[in-house]
């Protein structure tokens, strides 16, 4: 009788220890990649569905000064939690090697910086809430502290996860906690709890979200314990998380500066503006670093497939980001009513600048994915910190001018510095310039053409309201923009992507012999 064989277990990997192994990823990698995009793109409309139905509820349920309260305590723990994870579980994702030593090791650094964390913010609590004139903050902060700890704790099982490519298991995760949270939200403001119900979700989704990805990850912790190599990763953890915090000044600045000096009513027309400008990239950004950087991580030994995943993220998301953001950039005014209102004119110039400064973000973040899957965070770092520095100078120095001017600096510093930003992410790798524009060409032609032709019907047509000739020439640009890109075969490109999206047929089993 013929046996058939059971299915095997991951390969042993070259430290010896299976739990790690990634080799057997490889074979399959571009369908785990695809259907780990598709699966994360649906988990983000999800969650954007599930916040904004929590949203809906909560506001007929607590008082506008009870998510003040909770917006100023999501501003304190917002700025510690750069610092919680310190980058390790990335470096876990990206090592093309590890070691139970070494991930013990991190787990162990993680859980130890977020108790540390979570004691200076719950010490600062009373100091919090002195500044903000308001003693209930005490409490509220030190509660929200806490939520530190289930994220150090459950950091390197979900990295572990990401590692192994099992994204639908993370996003089923996410979506289900984030459910629990919403309805617990719910469940604690029909009680009568007012502004805790919104901190108390907060515990609830992070105690979910850590005991299942404790559940689906088979790795066990050891002793508390520090050692096993892990130089490089702590040298990757720290370059990352300096990379973050230097962003994360560079994104505020620009508000605090507008805020002291231009006054509220501006800073929500500048906020605002740059918020809806950057939704397209956000939204398609974040699903895509999520699979891509694992996958590109595997790739350390084939550096001519790591190229061309390069080359795919950065045209894929020039296919939906360049046209949409070239839509707002030509009719500012029309799509400022569609999306806000009337009542949002004033912010129809800065749309269209923001839309022009944002156009290269597609290039930014496939070149900062390059870097992380290649472990270079150092250059990294180095340009986050060089960026953020001219972008400071830059605002610095036109505040006084209005928004449209810091709109302006936004967007002249990003396309100054990405000659440079290319440089350090091309260079010693299997990436190269040429590779990039072919990767490109699509798109952009396609959106100048769409940009072309929307343009002439705006001219030639007359709209009453601008919201129309929005409308209009969206649609035949859009039109446009497909039949071009269809001539070029991107749109052939983008459809012999679907087959991934479908899970692959089981192999039939040979009868057993009698």
């Amino acid at each position: 009788m013929t046996r058939v064989s059971p299915p095997t277990d991951p390969p042993e990997d070259r430290n010896g220890s299976g739990a790690f192994a990634t080799d057997h990823l490889l074979p399959q990698l571009k369908e785990r990649t695809v259907r780990g995009g598709a699966h994360t793109a649906i988990t983000q409309a999800l969650k954007g569905g599930l916040q904004l139905a929590g949203v809906v509820v909560l506001a007929r349920l607590l008082a506008p000064e009870d998510f003040g309260l909770v917006a100023v305590v999501t501003a304190v723990t917002g700025f510690a939690l750069l610092f919680r994870q310190m980058g390790l579980p990335m470096a876990t994702v990206q090592s093309p090697t590890l070691t139970h030593q070494q991930v013990n090791s991190l787990f162990w650094i993680n859980v130890g910086m977020s108790l540390l964390l979570a004691a200076l913010t719950a010490a600062a609590a009373p100091l919090i809430a002195r500044v903000f004139g308001d003693d209930r903050l005490t409490m509220l902060v030190v509660v929200a502290a806490s939520g530190f700890i289930l994220g150090g704790l459950s950091a390197q099982h979900r990295a572990l996860l990401r590692r192994e490519m099992r994204f639908a298991a993370i996003n089923q995760t996410q979506v289900v906690g984030m459910a629990l949270g919403t309805g617990s939200a719910i469940a604690f403001a029909w009680m009568g709890l007012s502004y805790w119900a919104l901190v108390l979700s907060q515990i609830v989704n992070g105690v979910y979200n850590a005991a299942a990805f404790w559940w689906l990850s088979p790795w066990r912790p050891g002793r508390p314990a520090v050692g096993g190599g892990i130089k490089r990763l702590l040298m990757f953890g720290g370059n990352l998380t300096a990379a973050n915090l230097t962003t994360y000044l560079s994104k505020n600045v620009d508000n605090l500066l507008i805020g002291a000096m231009l006054g509220p009513t501006l800073l929500g027309a500048y906020s605002k503006a740059y918020s809806v400008v950057m939704l397209p990239v956000q939204h398609l950004g974040r699903p895509l670093s999520t699979v891509m950087v694992p996958a590109m991580s595997r790739l350390h030994d084939q550096p001519q497939k790591l190229a061309n995943y390069f080359y795919r993220a950065a045209h894929f998301q020039a296919v939906v980001c360049i046209p949409l953001l070239a839509l707002l950039a030509l009719f500012p005014l029309g799509m400022t009513r569609l999306i806000l209102g009337p009542q949002w004119d004033q912010a129809a110039e800065v749309f269209r600048i923001f839309a022009l400064g944002s156009l290269a973000q597609p290039i930014i973040g496939a070149c900062n994915w390059l870097m992380i899957a290649t472990d270079r965070t150092g250059r990294f770092f180095f340009y986050s910190v060089v960026n953020t520095v001219i972008l400071v100078a830059a605002f610095a120095s036109v505040v006084t001018l209005g928004i449209e001017a810091m709109a302006w600096a936004y967007g002249a510093v990003t396309w100054a510095v990405l000659p440079w930003l290319l440089t350090l992410a091309l260079r010693k790798s299997p990436a190269n310039l040429m590779g990039l524009l072919r990767a490109l060409r699509g798109p952009v032609v396609a959106t100048a053409a769409a940009v072309g032709v929307a343009w002439f019907v705006g001219e030639r047509v007359a709209f009453d309201d601008p919201r129309w000739l929005a409308l209009a020439g969206g649609a035949v640009g859009a039109v446009t923009y497909f039949a071009v890109l269809a001539v070029m075969g991107d749109l052939a490109q983008l459809a012999s992507l679907r087959q991934f999206l479908r899970p692959p047929k089981a192999a039939k089993q040979p009868e057993p012999a009698l």
